[in-house]
């Protein structure tokens, strides 16, 4: 197996976000700058939330960045609200005038790929597909989540991985259960920079393992373009992020996002 990359701490976390974000613009219909950062939309994908948000990376008040996503993410149709805070944690005023105004808080962690493999796992039954092949089990993985509530939804999903994949050099993994696609990844890398997208496994195939080797194949075809960072995200409250620091994940900085949902089956 390939040198594992070497810790960069929070300068890891800062090119990992600056290329997240460079993919959401270019897949985006419009991008607006803010005086405390900018605001990503694409409103023919309006259910999907991390097509349509703001991005706040300098200080700001509370009545201000209200006052911008109703006009920026209203003001273009969409009936959810996302603001994600990059580096630092929000002010307590701030994160309580937010969920005062109905936000729910997460936090999403950032990880970096920093150590070999607690144990290796075959390989042989993960295949790279184009996207075209992908899309079907993109599609049956999505309506299978609690979030997804219907196919239009996780049609949305598949046209944004589609431009995300079209601004970046994309792969697509499958862990096969015989012939079939039962567990899959998205990997981009660009800059000098990889990043594993959508790990799922389908609920009839959880518990065998499928996921560590999508996510080991990942990491190993990263590792053939020598980039300076494989990271990923993981929810700091779920117990995936567990898993990825079993397979070699650091943690090197978190991102506070807030959402007011329209309505429980609405988006994601």
């Amino acid at each position: 197996m390939a040198a594992k990359v070497e810790n960069g701490g929070v300068d890891d976390y800062r090119r990992a976000r600056t290329f997240e974000r460079l993919l959401q613009a270019a897949a985006a219909t419009r991008v607006v700058s803010l005086p405390f950062g900018w605001a990503v939309l694409t409103e023919d994908l309006p259910r999907v939330y991390d097509a349509n948000q703001l991005i706040v990376n300098a200080p700001v008040t509370a009545a201000t960045l209200l006052a911008a996503t109703d006009d920026l993410l209203g003001g273009s149709g969409l009936a959810h609200r996302k603001i994600v805070m990059e580096e630092t944690q929000p002010a307590a005023d701030l994160t309580a005038a937010l969920v005062g105004a109905g936000y729910e808080v997460d936090v999403m962690v950032t990880m970096a790929w920093r150590r070999p493999f607690d144990r290796s796992v075959p390989a042989d039954d993960v295949d790279q597909l184009t996207f075209d092949r992908y899309a079907p089990f993109q599609t049956e993985a999505s309506l299978e989540q609690p979030w997804c509530s219907d196919r239009q939804l996780a049609n949305m999903l598949v046209e944004l991985t589609r431009r995300v994949a079209a601004a970046s050099d994309a792969s697509f993994l499958v862990a096969r259960v015989g012939p079939v696609p039962a567990a899959g990844a998205h990997l981009y890398r660009g800059d000098g920079v990889a990043q594993i997208e959508e790990v799922v496994t389908l609920l009839r195939h959880r518990g065998r393992g499928l996921a560590r080797r999508v996510v080991q194949a990942a990491i190993q075809l990263a590792l053939e373009r020598d980039p300076h960072l494989v990271f990923l995200t993981a929810a700091e409250d779920d117990w995936p992020k567990d898993f990825y620091r079993r397979v070699g994940f650091d943690p090197v900085g978190r991102t506070f996002t807030f959402t007011r949902r329209p309505g429980a089956d609405a988006g994601i």
